[in-house]
């Protein structure tokens, strides 16, 4: 960043412009945009009370959207907006691993991984 310059005429100091700075709409840390039936889906589920319908929104709603687990996490020029979009989509991965592994019922160690 530039420093400070005088002003010619000495009286006072003269800061540099800011950039222009522009938020774009898929940057990471903003919340998921949502639907009023992706909502009551979400809640329905966290209740224990919704229908199969409601179960598959809720889920494509955590994954794809919330999650963003498909998307591309770089952010050019931006290592902490990669690092926050790579945090959601470990999330997203991690929901999507349990939906498609074999279910192992026998008692391990938590540390131990699934066959």
């Amino acid at each position: 960043m530039k420093k400070p310059t005088p002003d010619p005429a000495g009286e006072r100091v003269v800061a540099p412009k800011a950039k222009p700075f522009t938020l774009r709409a898929d940057a990471p840390h903003l919340p998921a945009a949502f639907s009023v039936a992706e909502h009551a889906a979400v809640q329905a589920l966290a209740a224990g009370m919704a229908s199969p319908e409601q179960q598959q929104l809720a889920l494509d709603w955590i994954i794809h959207r919330a999650a963003r687990t498909y998307d591309l996490s770089f952010r050019d020029a931006d290592t902490h907006g990669t690092a926050f979009a790579e945090g959601r989509r470990f999330t997203g991965l991690q929901v999507v691993r349990m939906l498609n592994t074999r279910l192992v019922l026998e008692t391990r160690p938590a540390t131990e991984e699934p066959k």
